[in-house]
């Protein structure tokens, strides 16, 4: 895997470099993963307080094209004045933009992609738009043309048009975030595993398992409350219903009323059951990018 450091030396180079501090670029088989790290003050990253001074992005366009495509067809089937989406967490922008792009191609008028994330400076750098054009290596085609690429290289700008169907609101926590209603369709991909590896540098928790699950089992709930139709998630692999290694005492997406759903958006097993091993996982979602689909059980 090549690794790329971000420098910056032309035209939005001032104020990209603010907000994004030591972005950089790793090469994968179908995309650009950005890497972008946000740090306040110089505070040991094992202090107690570091954590909520420190944040990783980790992110991408066109990160998930399977999951993606199928929320488009979710959104198409949907009246127009019912389309809203959420990304949680937003990080830079590359997800909320590529949705953007996705529904402006399938010609999905009034869809509304609300996004937020933890990091002030992540938030800074989504609104600006502006992505070093080795970001967007392997994209589609029809992807890259809502980017206004000088001839000379260096800064890729997203177009007005797709930064205007997407509303980047203030930079907030998920246990802080209040949604003025519920949306059709919230997509939080890294949330859960982010949640999972920053108890890593806890110190003082007895056990670190059980109060990962808790932790998750939080945000699960309120990722399920914010939706009225479909979540979309990954890293649900150390969660407490995924193979039940741990066998924990409850599934929050269960006691929030959400179905899981096979590769094909069908309720798994009729909807009567969620999957208890790895075989029964890996077929819903290896199709869909490895990302899990639940829906809400009065959609059914």
């Amino acid at each position: 895997m090549a690794l790329v450091s971000y420098t910056s030396p032309m035209t939005y180079q001032d104020r990209f470099a603010r907000a994004a501090g030591n972005l950089q670029i790793r090469a994968t088989e179908g995309y650009r993963m950005l890497y972008l790290r946000h740090v306040v003050g110089e505070r040991s990253l094992y202090s107690r307080s570091s954590r909520a001074c420190m944040y990783n992005g980790q992110t991408a366009f066109y990160r998930s094209p399977s999951a993606h495509a199928q929320i488009m067809e979710l959104l198409a089937a949907r009246p127009s004045h019912e389309r809203r989406v959420l990304v949680v967490a937003g990080s830079i922008g590359c997800q909320p933009y590529t949705l953007a792009m996705m529904a402006a191609n399938a010609g999905l008028d009034n869809v509304r992609i609300d996004t937020f994330d933890i990091s002030h400076v992540f938030m800074r750098v989504a609104r600006e738009g502006v992505y070093p054009v080795g970001a967007l290596a392997g994209l589609p085609p029809e992807l890259v043309r809502h980017f206004n690429i000088p001839a000379d290289g260096g800064y890729a700008a997203v177009s007005d048009d797709i930064k205007a169907r997407v509303n980047f609101l203030p930079h907030s926590s998920l246990q802080k975030f209040k949604a003025d209603a519920q949306y059709d369709v919230v997509v939080a991909e890294n949330l859960l595993k982010h949640i999972y590896n920053n108890l890593a540098f806890s110190r003082g928790v007895k056990n670190i398992r059980h109060a990962r699950q808790n932790k998750q089992a939080a945000a699960i709930t309120q990722l399920c409350n914010l939706t009225r139709g479909y979540l979309f998630v990954d890293m649900v692999e150390e969660t407490p219903f995924a193979f039940h290694r741990g066998r924990a005492p409850f599934n929050p997406f269960a006691e929030a009323g959400m179905v899981y759903l096979d590769a094909r958006l069908q309720p798994f097993d009729g909807g009567v059951r969620y999957p208890t091993d790895e075989k029964d996982v890996v077929a819903s979602i290896k199709k869909r990018d490895y990302i899990h689909a639940l829906m809400k059980a009065p959609c059914l």
